[in-house]
């Protein structure tokens, strides 16, 4: 009988942005997506020596992945615990500090007489996970597992601060499509410090946050299938990222600025994190939002989800000194994303689609001197 298992992580911003380094949150945010999502090994190779799990399962076992999350299916429950034991004691030992999650359910626990069985199945595996979670969250947390090395205060060795070529191929990995579509357009830093500039006013970032409005609609409401599903989120990670990258541009030739300033922390389906320079967020959200709505209405292939409109989204900034502890501002920018999202349900017409954006300027680091074209936004 086949069970079907489901990876998930727990607390993914703790993990991602628990460092104080940029570059090590970068790493952090990449070692997530290749412990639970597949990942093509063939474009891995180099001295890196990152956790994949896809050196741990056959493609044809993968039913569905993305987004941090996957779902493979095998012919056993022995296979299946086979699996759990050995991959779960070997991500635990290099990250000790990732809170790895892995559920199974039986394929008898699903009724085949049902047009949507698979959303079924993702539906049950994701209880379980959340299940898993909420027992673990009653109980102190772990330090360690014992099965790791440790530093001189007893705390447990993460693997990256060791390996120097993993870190570069990780930043490779991530900003090599950003700077092949946006070469003469920004250049793209893994180091905050790139932001501090000499005139007032200049030495400050903004972290935009922006999240897809009613995607849990329309997957619940469309979709039925795991190939439907990986279709819609390779159609939507495409939209978003064609529409960050057209942002940029137009923002650049509409502002007559400089070469602009940007780090990807995060473009995963609908969901952006980035960093710019704080005298641009705010306008650089606003064409990103634009974008997503301008690319979106042209393709027949949405449709089937928006009818005749197109895809909306929130966008929320967070702007302070670079200095300012980076998750402080990420949780800032996507509370600011929260506000924008409620403001719809709020609005005279909140059945139909629209974008918001809202900002927030964090007072005490911020020299009240940076100056924003608000009317345009």
């Amino acid at each position: 009988m086949a069970v079907y298992a489901y990876i998930d992580v727990s607390q993914k911003q703790e993990y991602i942005y628990k460092d104080s380094k940029l570059s090590n949150n970068l790493y952090n945010s990449f070692t997530i997506k290749a412990i639970t999502e597949k990942l093509e090994i063939d474009k891995l190779k180099g001295k890196n020596k990152i956790i994949y799990l896809s050196s741990y399962v056959d493609d044809d076992k993968f039913i569905f992945s993305g987004g941090g999350n996957s779902v493979i299916r095998f012919n056993n429950s022995e296979e299946a615990k086979k699996f759990v034991k050995e991959y779960s004691f070997d991500v635990l030992k290099k990250y000790p500090q990732i809170e790895l999650y892995i559920s199974l359910i039986d394929d008898s626990d699903i009724s085949y007489d049902t047009n949507n069985r698979e959303m079924l199945i993702l539906e049950k595996l994701k209880e379980k996970s959340d299940y898993l979670k909420d027992e673990r969250k009653s109980r102190f947390k772990r330090w360690t597992y014992g099965i790791e090395q440790l530093d001189g205060n007893g705390n447990p060795i993460e693997f990256y601060s060791k390996n120097v070529e993993s870190k570069k191929f990780v930043r490779k990995y991530l900003f090599d499509k950003f700077e092949e579509q946006l070469n003469g357009i920004a250049t793209i830093t893994e180091e905050l410090k790139q932001y501090k500039k000499d005139e007032k006013g200049k030495s400050y970032i903004g972290v935009i946050s922006i999240d897809g409005n009613k995607m849990g609609e329309m997957i619940k409401k469309y979709i039925n299938s795991f190939t439907e599903l990986k279709d819609f989120s390779n159609l939507i990670e495409e939209i978003y990222f064609k529409s960050i990258v057209g942002a940029f541009k137009e923002y650049k030739k509409q502002e007559e600025t400089e070469l602009l300033l940007m780090t990807p922390v995060l473009q995963a389906g609908d969901d952006i994190c980035l960093i710019v320079e704080a005298e641009h967020a705010i306008g650089i959200a606003h064409n990103i939002i634009k974008k997503i709505e301008e690319i979106s209405s042209l393709r027949d292939d949405l449709k089937k989800y928006t009818g005749s409109g197109c895809l909306t989204a929130c966008a929320g900034v967070a702007i302070a000194r670079y200095t300012y502890p980076f998750f402080e501002l990420v949780k800032i920018a996507e509370n600011m994303c929260h506000e924008a999202k409620e403001a719809i349900y709020l609005s005279e017409h909140p059945e139909t689609p629209k974008s918001f954006i809202q900002w927030e300027i964090v007072q005490s680091q911020v020299d009240m001197g940076i100056l924003f074209n608000e009317k345009k936004y």
